[in-house]
């Protein structure tokens, strides 16, 4: 049973108007949006708008199973549903970027490993290495056989009417491991790849309205593999459509097939 006081304090603030609801819930984390939106139907109604502007407009894609299946159930959602209009797809890929820089520790490794988490021996440094080979292939090997992404995102996409912008956004590793080049990608190139192909597949499969496909202007630090892109065929009618719906198309493939410097032969914007 609330006290008088709790009540009082409710009322009022109930009692606000909804522009001023909007300016206090457009300050909010999302643990006190949450918290804001369970005190009574009013509030929930009046912070709707902001609510869900803030936290369902712009969504950034993880490129993993849960992730995928976060934004399928979201599309559904009555009320959230139609709110996503910016989708930031993040393709880094984080298997092989962390077996790059494991398999550089380890070869730089005596007996021991420092850094500020703790002390590894170079033993343990390999059994993460063993561990981390293993997820990357269980991961590719369930994409590659049930093709869930593809089928996550064509669904997803069926259901929302429109977007206004899908970004690629590929994070740099750092510069302790070494300058991103040819070498890294060509060992990443089917996990960097996989995003972007399964993204442009369920956009022209699906037929979804986007106003712009780009690559994040500071996150770029990307390839896409021209043999990859190829598999992009069977879906090539489909891309007409797709094309007529654009305003903004800023891409930069490269194929890390060849070496750096025969790399401009094989760009396209």
């Amino acid at each position: 049973m609330c006290c008088p006081h709790q009540t009082s304090a409710v009322m009022s603030l109930a009692s606000l108007p909804t522009e001023l609801i909007e300016a206090i819930t457009s300050h909010l984390d999302l643990s006190a949006s949450r918290s804001l939106r369970l005190v009574s139907s009013t509030l929930k109604q009046q912070s709707l708008h902001v609510f869900r502007d803030l936290y369902f407009r712009t969504r950034t894609l993880q490129w993993t199973k849960q992730d995928l299946k976060n934004l399928l159930d979201i599309s559904k959602h009555t009320t959230f549903g139609n709110a996503l209009r910016q989708l930031v797809v993040d393709a880094t890929p984080k298997h092989s970027t962390s077996m790059w820089q494991l398999r550089k520790r380890i070869s730089e490794a005596d007996a021991i490993f420092s850094e500020p988490h703790g002390v590894f021996f170079k033993s343990e440094l390999q059994e993460r290495y063993i561990a981390e080979e293993k997820d990357a292939t269980e991961s590719a090997t369930f994409f590659n056989e049930s093709r869930y992404d593809q089928k996550c995102l064509r669904a997803a996409f069926d259901t929302i009417d429109q977007l206004e912008s899908v970004t690629f956004m590929y994070t740099g590793m750092e510069k302790t491991y070494g300058k991103f080049g040819r070498r890294y990608c060509e060992s990443s190139q089917h996990e960097m790849s996989r995003p972007f192909v399964s993204t442009m597949m369920a956009v022209a499969a699906s037929g979804i309205r986007v106003k712009k496909i780009c690559t994040h202007k500071q996150f770029n630090y990307g390839a896409v593999s021209v043999g990859r892109v190829e598999s992009l065929a069977p879906f090539l009618r489909n891309f007409d459509g797709v094309f007529e719906k654009l305003e903004q198309l800023e891409l930069n493939l490269r194929d890390w097939r060849c070496p750096d410097s025969e790399c401009k032969c094989t760009e396209h914007t």
